[in-house]
């Protein structure tokens, strides 16, 4: 026993670099060596196998490859940050936050490829690199709600507004996002297996739903694609051009949007046994399938921006003055305030009015005669009528217009009403309709209207 034990640490001293060493258990029965925990002697550059403890990889990452793409995406981003500023488009900084993301995933790459056990690079690079392209979708989802509100003449697609497509859509990025920076946050940190089997799940859950937020907005670009081609036929585009090279451009960046999806998919879900799913463990499939359709979606907005053709008025959602929105504020308070008010008189009206007929129209003396009722309903309907502004259809009128002679009978009551509440065009019957508002709610037989007297054709 001690003489194998003896043998296995000679060897791991003369070993070169890197150097495993293991930890033995033995029983008396049974002479063994089983490693529980294998740690081994950073080799050039801090390389280690990918089972070792001390593992920040799961490969050893290639430092060209990693200055390569840090320059290509740092290309684009100062592309894009050129193509922001001359076509002066504020929202391109969602596009450049993307990009800048990219590039310093890949230059915090090249640094840990010459310095691998480095963790802090490991897992901000590895983290930069799953959130960066959620920016690059945000911007897309932005970019056609401007073409709906540009080229659309009702400025509406599907019954949404152009503006709230945008901001729809972007929220859902927003949740995609948070469901997928946990689940990365899991993934990066040093912790037990069991923490990184679930961040696992969480993040491959926070992709499916951004491919499926996707798919969702992709149905709403193929609508309003097929607008356009009807609007085009028709000659309605009022000479503005330039929306299928644009649009055509959006379905080519969430295409390639969608390979990095399926990949980070098909290689989360095998597990991270490198013997049963060997995606995780190869640098190539990282650069062909996520880092390079990123660029490739980068640049293609470089090529084709939006800036080039959503151009002139309705090219930005309006944008309010701080005056505008102190006043668009104070109106909606003012409105609010009105109907709260009209709300509470409509319910003291029928209380009242309930009052005074009963519950089954029955009219209830109190003390008093139907001629002070009247007045008192009357009284009621006069002094608000500018709140009284719906029409009711209880009633069967059998002249277009006109005045009243006699009133409404309910009853058998009679209740006059005040000539100088009516006009006596065409509008008067609305008026009438108005004053008797309060009536409506009352249980029992239907109000007769009697319209007596000449029609004013005016």
């Amino acid at each position: 026993m001690s003489r194998a034990i003896s043998s296995t640490l000679l060897a791991s001293i003369l070993s070169p670099s890197p150097t495993v060493t293991t930890t033995a258990t033995s029983s008396y029965s049974t002479i063994s060596a089983s490693p529980s925990c294998v740690t081994v002697t950073p080799g050039k550059y801090g390389y280690v196998p990918s089972s070792a403890c001390n593992a920040q990889w799961n490969y050893s990452p290639s430092f060209a490859a990693a200055v390569l793409f840090s320059c290509l995406f740092g290309l684009v981003t100062v592309t894009h940050i050129f193509l922001a500023a001359k076509q002066k488009k504020r929202y391109c900084w969602v596009l450049i936050m993307g990009c800048i993301w990219e590039t310093a995933s890949f230059i915090l790459r090249s640094l840990g490829a010459h310095n691998q056990q480095n963790s802090n690079e490991s897992v901000y690079s590895t983290l930069l690199l799953l959130l960066a392209p959620l920016w690059v979708n945000a911007f897309v989802y932005m970019v056609l709600g401007r073409m709906i509100h540009f080229f659309i003449p009702e400025k509406v697609i599907f019954g949404i507004k152009a503006a709230s497509v945008t901001k729809y859509f972007v929220w859902l990025d927003v949740v995609s996002f948070s469901v997928q920076i946990v689940g990365g946050v899991m993934i990066s940190t040093n912790g037990s297996a069991s923490i990184n089997v679930d961040g696992t799940h969480v993040y491959m859950g926070g992709v499916g739903l951004q491919e499926c937020f996707i798919l969702c907005f992709m149905a709403l670009a193929t609508t309003f694609h097929r607008r356009m081609l009807v609007l085009e036929s028709r000659g309605e585009t009022a000479g503005r051009t330039g929306w299928k090279k644009l649009l055509f451009t959006l379905y080519a960046v969430l295409t390639l949007i969608t390979i990095r999806i399926i990949y980070r998919l098909v290689e989360w879900s095998g597990g991270q046994n490198s013997s049963s799913n060997s995606v995780p463990y190869h640098e190539a499939y990282n650069y062909c399938l996520d880092a390079l359709p990123v660029f490739g979606s980068m640049a293609i907005l470089c090529i084709i921006h939006p800036g080039f053709v959503l151009v002139g008025p309705d090219s930005e959602f309006p944008k309010l003055t701080r005056v505008e929105k102190k006043e668009q504020k104070r109106v909606k308070k003012e409105l609010k305030q009105t109907k709260k008010e009209e709300k509470k008189y409509k319910k003291m009206n029928q209380t009242q009015t309930k009052e005074a007929f009963g519950q089954h129209g029955q009219y209830n003396q109190r003390g008093t005669d139907a001629a002070s009722a009247r007045n008192t309903t009357l009284l009621m309907i006069a002094e608000d009528l500018p709140k009284l502004a719906r029409s009711i259809h209880m009633l069967q009128l059998t002249d277009a217009a006109g005045f009243f002679e006699e009133g409404v009978e309910y009853h058998g009551i009679h209740f006059g009403i005040d000539m100088q509440d009516l006009k006596t065009d065409k509008s008067g019957v609305k008026v009438q309709k108005q004053l008797l508002e309060p009536f409506k709610e009352i249980r029992g037989p239907r109000l007769s209207l009697h319209l007596t007297g000449p029609v004013d054709s005016a």
